[in-house]
């Protein structure tokens, strides 16, 4: 599952990963980096697009690292007890 969709801008020689969702409302591109522009939401700038991209992907990867709360079997409570 998809967290987050990010574009990877260039603003004066600094790449920034920036988010594609805004206020809920998927942006196109263009849009979303106006957003985060005018509002200095850029974040981390990096020196290179490789960077950028790494940086993209450890912070993709690190979401699936998380796991979901466990849930009871049907018929049993959290605590195993019918």
């Amino acid at each position: 599952m998809s967290h987050e969709q990010t574009i990877t801008i260039n603003v004066d020689g600094q790449f920034y990963n920036i988010p594609t969702v805004v206020g809920g409302k998927k942006r196109a591109d263009a849009a979303a980096a106006r957003h985060a522009i005018d509002n200095r939401l850029l974040g981390q700038g990096f020196p290179s697009l490789a960077e950028a991209e790494r940086a993209a992907v450890s912070r993709s990867q690190s979401f699936r690292h998380t796991s979901a709360p466990r849930r009871a079997a049907p018929g049993r409570s959290a605590m195993g007890r019918r």
